[in-house]
């Protein structure tokens, strides 16, 4: 019975990695610069590997099937082996990877992506934005209309999962405005973000009644000149 777990693991490694080749495929990237010397010329291309490849490679090089904070370091390393210390991702870019393309992850980091389970995963994929007031706006209503909708049907792990969403977006949020490498205009809007996370997370029901009166703010104002 071992040898069959054993086996199916294995099995299901090598789905996983030829799932993800197949999908970078189309990802990889090509450079042409053209120099002129004289009266000719020539063509350097340069193939980059996406991030996400690379990430696959190393966990395939490495042998690694399920992945916790010492895989995590150790796929850093390999990268950094292979291809310099620019190239080495973020702890939560790897875990993210991984769980994008279904290889177990326990390793939770600040800014890794929340795990979740069907039927939230399909349902909340991709609504947690807030690059700008505008998608953090838009984001908070698909948010909060799949928190209605777990909360009339009596879904208390569903209306969990999406405070937990907001939650993350807020840490994150939070992480970029106080950031000094971001540009003050950035991180003023993304303290003013911060603050409708933190008053969706107190008063969801309350929020956009809220935010109308908020937005005719002049402190809000002064974030569109």
């Amino acid at each position: 019975m071992g040898q069959f777990a054993v086996a199916a693991v294995s099995d299901r490694r090598k789905v996983l990695i030829n799932k993800i080749r197949r999908s970078e495929t189309a990802a990889t990237a090509a450079k042409t610069y053209h120099y002129q010397k004289g009266t000719g010329s020539r063509n350097i291309v340069e193939h980059r590997k996406s991030k996400k490849q690379s990430i696959l490679d190393a966990a395939q090089s490495l042998g690694i099937a399920k992945v916790g904070e010492s895989e995590i370091r150790r796929i850093q390393a390999y990268l950094v082996r292979q291809l310099g210390p620019a190239a080495k991702p973020s702890s939560s870019y790897i875990v993210n990877t991984l769980r994008e393309f279904g290889i177990p992850v326990e390793a939770v980091t600040q800014f890794a992506n929340a795990w979740l389970e069907e039927p939230y995963a399909t349902r909340l994929k991709g609504l947690l934005q807030f690059q700008d007031l505008n998608l953090a706006e838009d984001s908070l209503r698909k948010l909060h209309a799949a928190y209605e909708e777990y909360q009339q049907g009596g879904d208390r792990l569903g209306t969990r999962r999406v405070h937990a969403l907001v939650l993350k977006g807020k840490q994150r949020a939070e992480a970029m405005a106080h950031n000094p490498r971001v540009d003050p205009a950035k991180r003023k809007v993304k303290r003013e973000i911060v603050n409708w996370f933190r008053v969706w997370l107190d008063s969801p029901d309350l929020f956009f009644v809220w935010l109308e009166v908020r937005k005719k703010s002049d402190e809000f104002r002064s974030l569109n000149p």
